[in-house]
């Protein structure tokens, strides 16, 4: 087996890059007394969101490989009237 010298060159001169950006951004966004306040911002959205941002969210959270291929395992199992889950999904969207 050979090893691709220049991909891992690549992969390396990636992260470093990724990392330096990172330092970089935190040394410049460290304010004292406000750590809270920041993270608090930008895990919450600042407590709104809107309704486009939310629904997306919410799929995005809920379909995954697993999710993808055990509908279509289930769909192509049984038909689509046993695969219940996206009805469910799409349900709860619409009730709350």
């Amino acid at each position: 087996m050979t090893t691709n010298i220049a991909g891992i060159i690549s992969v390396v001169f990636f992260y470093i890059i990724i990392l330096v950006v990172g330092i970089w951004a935190g040394k410049k966004k460290k304010t004292p007394g406000s750590e809270l306040e920041e993270s608090e911002e930008v895990m919450l959205a600042g407590r709104n969101i809107g309704m486009f941002v939310g629904i997306f969210t919410m799929t995005a959270t809920w379909v995954g490989g697993g999710y993808i291929n055990g509908t279509a395992e289930a769909i192509y199992s049984n038909g689509i009237v046993w695969c219940q889950a996206p009805f469910g999904y799409a349900l709860s969207l619409v009730i709350g």
